[in-house]
This record gives C-alpha cells, structure tokens and sequence, in this order.
C-alpha cells in the first residue's frame, strides 16, 4: 500500500534465481475528501460502520486529498471521536496514530496530541495518568516522611516500598503520622 505521495514504484525484481513481484496499491487512487465526506454522513446519522468503513476512516490521511496529510489526519481524528461504539473508536485511534507515526510530519503529531487529548480516551489516560501521579506521590511522601521520622532508610528498603501495590501504600500512608513537637 502507497500513500498518495507515491505514484510509481518498481513491481518487479528479477535477481537471476530469485523473481519478486509485487502488485502495489496506490492510496492515490482513492478520492479521500468523498469517502471523509461519506464516513462523516455516516457518522453524525450514527448508523453502524462496517470494518471496511473503519478501515477507510483509518487510511483517509494517505488517500488522494486536497488538504495536507495532517490537516486531513486532524479530520480523521477528529470525525474518529464522534463515532459512538468505543471499540470502533479505540481501534480507529490506534490505526491512525500508527499511520501517523509512520508517514506524518512533526505539525501533524503535535496536533494529533492536541485533539486526542480531548477525546473520550485521552480525558481517560490524562485521567489515569493523574491518578498514577498522585499515588507515585503518596509514595515519595511516604517515603519522605519516613526518613524524616527514623532519620534514614536503606535504598534496599525505598526499593522494597517501590515495589509495594498500590492499596498497600495508601493504607500506609493514611496511617503513618509524623511525630509532634511533644514527642
């Protein structure tokens, strides 16, 4: 598969025992701004997507178009996070942010986090991420506190406290207390 940038490629190599071919696909062909047009129809009417549908949604960025890729990727992306079924969308995000890893620009990407970032999965992995930060946090103060309370700890034992679950730092840290000025 060729992405409307590529016109021509070599089909076949002839290396005296070894004969390759291959029967390339050029996105070239394909009219990218009636399919976003059709896909988006689609969408707003919220009438199911089929997996060639998806698989449309995912390659219209290196279809024949008159945007740039990355304008065209932002559509995508942005047409992406409309469609309802969160399994559909999961699997167009993935497949588009591979494309764009793949063939896109550094405006592209940089885009593509701006508008991901304010889907439904990207308020959720922000959200996720938060969450990780705050209990990383929990472990750091624990970890603080507990030098402040026996003066130092061995890194065998900040080790030890990294590699605790979860739910056994939160309990440790709601119950840890720092020693008063009567102590």
């Amino acid at each position: 598969i060729y992405s409307a940038d590529i016109e021509n490629v070599v089909e076949y190599i002839d290396a005296g025992t070894i004969k390759y071919s291959i029967e390339p696909y050029y996105m070239k062909n394909l009219d990218g701004d009636s399919k976003l047009e059709y896909l988006r129809d689609k969408i707003e009417k919220n009438e199911d997507l089929t997996k060639d549908d998806i698989l449309s949604l995912t390659f219209l960025p290196l279809m024949n178009t008159r945007e740039s890729r990355s304008e065209r990727t932002i559509k995508s992306i942005e047409l992406v996070d409309k469609i309802k079924n969160n399994e559909y969308k999961t699997q167009s995000l993935s497949m588009l942010y591979a494309l764009l890893e793949k063939f896109g620009d550094e405006i592209g990407k940089k885009k593509f986090k701006e508008v991901f970032s304010m889907t439904d999965i990207g308020k959720m992995i922000r959200e996720d991420g938060k969450k990780e930060g705050i209990e990383e946090g929990k472990v750091d103060t624990l970890i603080k506190l507990l030098i402040k309370k026996f003066g130092k700890i061995s890194k065998e034992y900040e080790s030890n406290i990294r590699a605790l679950p979860k739910s056994t730092i939160a309990v440790s840290y709601t119950h840890l207390t720092l020693p008063t000025n009567r102590e």
